[in-house]
């Protein structure tokens, strides 16, 4: 991008339409990178086919989340899932809810416990979509059944 000097700011970096503030790249490489990602096998293939290192790729995948949250709208929201995984060898979870009529994955937050399963309903939720809700569908403790019943 153009870069400016500015006795006032120091060096600054021209605003352009096609390019996101501080990303390397443009919207459309951008937009092929998440089509690479998409369609190969990992991360690792698809940063080695783009020529690129993790640290971009991440930046990129991070962007085009950002991108996709700010475009959802509160839709009905009638059957929802919420499920842990494990990861890092078990070490560490992650509780995430899942929109089953949709197909998509609402929102995922660190963590398994009761506290973590009434942050994320609330975090992803409005409490309109929270009052459509008819149905859910879990496979934890009853910690997990408790903290539903009491954010929805």
């Amino acid at each position: 991008m153009p870069r400016v000097r500015c006795e006032k700011h120091d060096v600054k970096s021209i605003r352009v339409p096609w390019a996101k503030k501080n990303s390397r790249f443009t919207l459309l490489f951008e937009a092929f990178a998440i089509r690479v990602l998409n369609d190969a096998r990992s991360v690792e293939e698809a940063r080695k086919l783009l020529g690129l290192n993790w640290h971009p790729v991440d930046a990129i995948k991070a962007r085009a989340v950002e991108r996709g949250l700010a475009r959802r709208q509160a839709t009905k929201i009638d059957c929802l899932g919420i499920d842990e995984k494990q990861f890092r060898s078990g070490h560490d979870s992650v509780s995430n809810l899942y929109d089953l009529t949709g197909g998509r994955v609402l929102d995922i937050v660190e963590g398994s416990t009761e506290n973590d399963c009434k942050q994320l309903i609330e975090q992803a939720l409005t409490p309109e979509q929270r009052a459509q809700v008819t149905a859910v569908a879990l496979d934890m403790w009853q910690a997990y059944a408790n903290a539903v019943s009491q954010a929805l």
